[in-house]
């Protein structure tokens, strides 16, 4: 069973938010995905490969080829579905 870490953002603070939910997570952490907005973005990224703000910056990508090139600044909630 996965782990889901709810994030809330502002416009232009997702990065922020992804940050503050990333740096606690355990080396091996697998992030599965990521449900924000309408989608549910498949991510598969794996805490003990990369520093947080490499996988902060790997999600951004993966949300804006998803949701477009606006998503960075998406007000809202989130989850990350981790496990």
């Amino acid at each position: 069973m996965g782990r889901e870490i709810e994030l809330r953002a502002c416009c232009g603070k997702l990065r922020w938010a992804l940050l503050d939910a990333i740096e606690p997570l355990a080396p091996g952490t697998t992030i599965q995905a990521l449900r924000w907005g309408t989608g549910e973005i498949p991510l598969n990224l794996d805490t003990a490969t990369a520093g947080p703000a490499e996988l902060v910056d790997a999600i951004l990508t993966a949300t804006e080829q998803w949701l477009g090139g606006a998503a960075s600044c998406f007000s809202g909630r989130g989850v990350l579905l981790c496990s």
